[in-house]
Parts: C-alpha cells; sequence; structure tokens
C-alpha cells in the first residue's frame, strides 16, 4: 500500500509538471501566434516603387476607401491622414487611441492633398523595444503593436484645380513611421508617428511589465 501511495504521489507529480510546462508553451507562444496572425491577416504590403496613393478633400478622388473605418492597421493610418489632409479633427478624434483635441493645430486645407508609398510594415516584438523604456509609465508603444513606414508627399490644386506636388531634389518626399495598436473591440487606432522632426506621442501610455 504504501509503494502505491507513493507511485500516486509520483504520477500526480508528474501530471502537474506537465500541466505547468504546457501552461509555459502556450503563455511564451501566445504573443508570437498573435504576431503571426497579424501579419498574416492585416499588414498591408509595401507598395511597388512608383506607386503613390491619394487622400484629397473628398471621398471621390480618394484612394482608400476605408477612412474613419479603421477595420485594418492602414486603414487607421489612413484615417489620421485623412484628418490633417482635411482639417477635420472629427476623423482624428475616431482614429487616435487616447485623443485630445488639438484644435488650434488645423490650418486651412481646402486644396490639400496628400500623396503616400507604403515603404514596409511588420509588427512589434519583444526585442523592437528598447531595454530602458521597457518599464516606463509613459510607454507608448508595446510589443503587438504594428508599425507602417510611408513615403509622403504634400501637394495641393491650383486656382484652376489642376494637382500641383513639389519636384526636384530640393523637395523630395518625406519618410514617416507609424504605430497603430489594436483594441478590445477590434479596431485599430493611431498612437504615433515619427517624421523628419522626430517622434509624435499621440497616447500617454500606461505602465508596461
Amino acid at each position: 500500500m504504501i509503494g502505491l501511495g507513493v507511485a500516486k504521489a509520483a504520477c500526480y507529480r508528474d501530471a502537474m509538471l506537465a500541466r505547468w510546462l504546457l501552461l509555459m508553451v502556450l503563455v511564451v507562444s501566445a504573443p508570437a501566434l498573435a504576431g503571426e496572425d497579424v501579419a498574416a491577416q492585416d499588414l498591408p504590403p509595401a507598395d511597388p516603387p512608383g506607386t503613390w496613393w491619394r487622400i484629397t478633400q473628398d471621398a471621390d478622388s480618394t484612394d482608400s476607401k476605408c477612412i474613419g473605418q479603421l477595420t485594418s492597421p492602414l486603414c487607421a493610418v489612413e484615417s489620421w491622414l485623412a484628418c490633417y489632409t482635411r482639417s477635420d479633427k472629427s476623423l482624428c478624434a475616431l482614429a487616435e487611441l487616447d485623443y485630445v483635441d488639438r484644435q488650434n493645430s488645423f490650418k486651412s486645407a481646402l486644396y490639400k492633398i496628400t500623396r503616400y508609398h507604403v515603404v514596409a510594415s511588420w509588427v512589434l516584438g519583444e526585442n523592437d523595444i528598447p531595454r530602458w523604456y521597457r518599464h516606463a509609465c509613459t510607454m507608448a508603444w508595446r510589443p503587438g503593436d504594428v508599425v507602417i513606414d510611408t513615403d509622403e508627399l504634400e501637394c495641393w490644386r491650383d486656382q484652376h484645380r489642376r494637382e500641383r506636388c513639389p519636384t526636384g531634389a530640393a523637395a523630395p518626399s518625406d519618410r514617416f513611421r507609424h504605430v497603430v495598436r489594436r483594441g478590445d473591440d477590434g479596431l485599430w487606432r493611431f498612437v504615433g508617428r515619427e517624421g523628419p522632426s522626430g517622434w509624435h506621442w499621440l497616447y500617454n501610455g500606461t505602465c508596461y511589465e
């Protein structure tokens, strides 16, 4: 009886150890699997060289048909670009994860057009977050966020309604890096972006541990 009891205890211990190991595997692999899901379903491909998309002052002449819908990372970026192209702060309020009214930052945009080209996109992983930033309570990005790099060019319509864009080496396109995040509702929202003048965060963040 004693030997049988010891055997049962050993079996129980082994079973609990197996459960614990399985749990650890699931916990460790969950972020990776989530990242793979995002990469497979939601990441926009890089545009071929010479391909440019347009955001104008109206939906009919704008290439994106998902502005304001936030159903993908690119839709969130395009919605935010449309906010500033059209000076429509309601789009920023919809697209941003942590919206703060910046009415004074909007200028007249009657003739403004934004051209953009998707350069690359990927899912942020643990190794993409700087070590010194991982425990900051102002954490604005985190693993699982999606990054979309774009080249952008600001154009306009002249008095004859013809589209004009800067040309020549003195007026190249600018490179921007956008960070977006999927919320509990399944929609993607804008966290921040980096451009020639540095990072511009639209979300104060929370402590990341």
